[in-house]
C-alpha cells in the first residue's frame, strides 16, 4: 500500500514518518485491495489532529479522525485503531 503523509503547522520528523508507516503497514494484513493511505497531521492550538483516509482500487474508502491534546503519536495510534475497527466491521457486514 502506498502511504502519503502530509502535515500542517507541524514539523514532520523522520521518527514520526517511521511511526506512521509502521502503523499503516499493519493494516495490510486485513485488506490487500487497499492501494493508498493518505495521512494528514496538524497542530491547532493545543490539539494534535490525525486524519487517515484509506482508498481501495474499487472506490472503497475508510476515513478516521482523532483529536488528542496530549501527543501526536497518541493521536496517530488512536486513528489507526479506529481505521482497523472499521475494516473489521466492514468485513463482518459487507453490505454496509
Amino acid at each position: 500500500m502506498e502511504i502519503k503523509i502530509s502535515s500542517q503547522k507541524f514539523e514532520l520528523t523522520e521518527a514520526l514518518k517511521q511511526h506512521i508507516n509502521k502503523k499503516i503497514s499493519k493494516l495490510d494484513r486485513y485488506e490487500s485491495f487497499f492501494t493508498l493511505a493518505e495521512v494528514h497531521i496538524e497542530v491547532e492550538k493545543y490539539r494534535n489532529i490525525a486524519r487517515i483516509l484509506i482508498k481501495g482500487g474499487g472506490g472503497e474508502q475508510i476515513f478516521s479522525e482523532v483529536i488528542d491534546k496530549d501527543s501526536m503519536y497518541k493521536a496517530i495510534d488512536l486513528c489507526a485503531q479506529k481505521i482497523e475497527k472499521q475494516i473489521i466491521q466492514s468485513k463482518k457486514h459487507p453490505n454496509k
